[in-house]
């Protein structure tokens, strides 16, 4: 069942799919996070959380009856790299407590799903429409539901199973007041202990369901704040790391690789023998909400690798005002010789940004930072293709792979021996995946604070070129605690001349490259030596196999087709 406002049935046709569109307020810097709670409860005590494989052996307690238990790695035992722990099932009655948190009954777990409404923002969706992604509402709430009852049915619940309702957003998704009324009404009218999704630009939808004591998965919580990840705990669960941490990866690979050398790889040769004078673009809110962070980012730079931004704008996603915007930005980045320009910001910006740049014959470094979806094929072959095949750059997801070895792809393909029947699944299995493991973790007695708690004993997993590296709260990847969730990166460029499908399946020219492989770096370990961008004999545009990382064990598929292997590298790594 949907709730939404009083409008048309057609929204319910045409809604969007889960967060592609939740490409914006990927800006900031600065890791130095200090975490200003602790991990108790109201009451002072400690928040109880499942007892784990681990923790069981070290207690000499048999695990030989845990449920869907992979006894040799200690983790459920379905095939996907990021599953967590296996847990004690409950031992009695008691186990299965009833709970006075909201959205939790002794037998369900009452879940929101937010959808964001196209005919509200027509323009911007019909550009996504336009890629072949899957944009059908049915379509949406049909995969996301599947993969919720696939983890449901592998992971411990401890007797309770989800109650989930799909809720059409309101206005355009850049409104605050507009977004804390959809919070409001979710929380009141629907309940929930959880929310996954949520409005494009407005964060104050998240910070009202943390209010309310509500947790926020996946987009709901948009790109937090630093701060606020912290203040909000233990409400706010973002895919991907805060902004501050994927903007210091951003600074990292620019202080590192890039600056104090020349601009080798400017689609201008007059600029090759250039020492590189650096240009900026970031999304920002009409409010400025992303300036501390803006400003942190370039003071690193400034401060940690002696770099200054000679020419800074930024803009917000206005698409009636791209196209002027786009040829101001240039035209100053050109007066001021820029050689490179860093963008930090959404997908449809830089096609106005590079027609605007062969418009006034201007061929930069395009330099791809802390971004959404810039990073996908799919948006690469929409920009000017003079320009981009001089664009290189982070991403944050891992390395594309053929169909068969994306690991949501091919999980759906085990579980249901079908296809998921969206092309978006690598998005849709995002919330499902925080929500269950986290409900898996909390044991059964689940409040936000045993999710947080068991959420923060998720071991790092992940890490090799298939898969990123996950993790939250300690573990030594980061300086401090860790709000986020995936933790590396790796590097990319573009080849215009490479054939081969998008991520909405749709066969073209022009691709990215993973540079060496899909190679994946910490925070702290970007390399001072070059990499080697633009050179094809040592780069993947997708992969196909993984070298020598562990295979996943095969296991029995529950739709009674053959049993899954993995295909090489779908480990788990710690």
């Amino acid at each position: 069942m949907s709730t939404q406002p009083s409008r048309s049935s057609a929204v319910r046709r045409y809604a969007p799919f889960l967060a592609i569109v939740v490409v914006l307020a990927v800006v900031g810097i600065v890791f130095a996070l200090t975490r200003t709670d602790d991990l108790d409860d109201a009451s002072g005590e400690e928040a109880p959380t499942a007892l784990t494989f681990d923790e069981a052996v070290e207690q000499d307690i048999d695990t030989g009856d845990w449920k869907n238990c992979d006894q040799d790695t200690g983790r459920v035992a379905i095939p996907y790299p990021q599953t967590p722990p296996c847990v004690q099932p409950p031992q009695n009655d008691d186990d299965e407590a009833s709970s006075d948190v909201q959205g939790i009954t002794d037998d369900a777990i009452k879940i929101a799903v937010y959808l964001n409404d196209p005919e509200a923002n027509p323009a911007l969706f019909a550009a996504f429409g336009s890629l072949g992604f899957d944009t059908d509402t049915s379509i949406t709430e049909e995969t996301v539901d599947a993969y919720l009852r696939l983890f449901e049915e592998h992971y411990e619940t401890y007797g309770r199973s989800l109650d989930v309702e799909y809720y059409i957003g309101s206005g355009s998704g850049d409104d605050n007041e507009i977004a804390r009324a959809d919070a409001i009404r979710i929380a009141t009218e629907i309940e929930p202990f959880a929310v996954i999704g949520g409005p494009l630009q407005a964060p104050e939808f998240s910070a009202e369901l943390a209010d309310r004591g509500i947790v926020c998965i996946q987009t709901c919580a948009l790109a937090p704040q630093r701060e606020f990840a912290i203040e909000a705990a233990p409400y706010v669960f973002p895919v991907g790391p805060v902004p501050e941490q994927a903007q210091t990866h951003a600074a990292n690979f620019v202080g590192k690789q890039l600056a104090g050398k020349n601009a080798e790889f400017a689609g201008d040769e007059s600029l090759h023998d250039q020492e590189r004078v650096f240009g900026y673009v970031a999304y920002n809110t009409a409010d400025g909400y992303y300036t501390p962070m803006i400003e942190e980012f370039t003071d690193q730079l400034s401060d940690e690798y002696d770099t200054e931004i000679a020419v800074f704008r930024d803009f917000q996603l206005d698409l009636a005002r791209a196209q002027e915007q786009a040829e101001g930005f240039i035209a100053a980045m050109k007066d001021a010789g820029v050689t490179t320009v860093l963008f930090s910001g959404d997908p449809i910006m830089p096609q106005f940004l590079t027609q605007a740049a062969t418009a006034q014959d201007y061929f930069p470094e395009w330099v791809v930072t802390a971004t959404v979806y810039v990073d996908t094929t799919s948006f690469g072959r929409g920009y000017d293709q003079e320009q981009w095949s001089h664009a290189f750059g982070i991403s944050l997801p891992a390395a594309r792979g053929t169909q068969e070895v994306q690991t949501s792809y091919a999980l759906f393909q085990w579980q249901y021996c079908a296809p998921p029947v969206s092309n978006v699944y690598t998005v849709h299995i995002q919330g499902p995946q925080i929500l269950l493991t986290g409900i898996h973790l909390a044991g059964p007695d689940l409040t936000p604070e045993s999710f947080e708690a068991g959420w923060l004993k998720f071991p790092p997993s992940g890490g090799d070129p298939s898969t990123a590296l996950v993790s939250r709260g300690e573990h030594d990847i980061w300086p401090s605690f860790d709000p986020g969730g995936s933790d590396d990166a790796t590097v990319i460029y573009w080849d215009p001349t490479a054939e081969g499908p998008d991520e909405a399946g749709q066969e073209g020219v022009g691709m990215y490259r993973y540079v060496d492989g899909g190679a994946r770096y910490r925070p702290l370990d970007w390399p001072d030596d070059p990499l080697p961008l633009f050179d094809n004999s040592q780069s993947v545009t997708l992969l196909e196999d993984f070298g020598d990382v562990p295979l996943l064990p095969p296991y029995e598929s529950p739709c009674g087709g053959e049993p899954f292997e993995a295909p090489s590298g779908r480990g788990v790594s710690g």
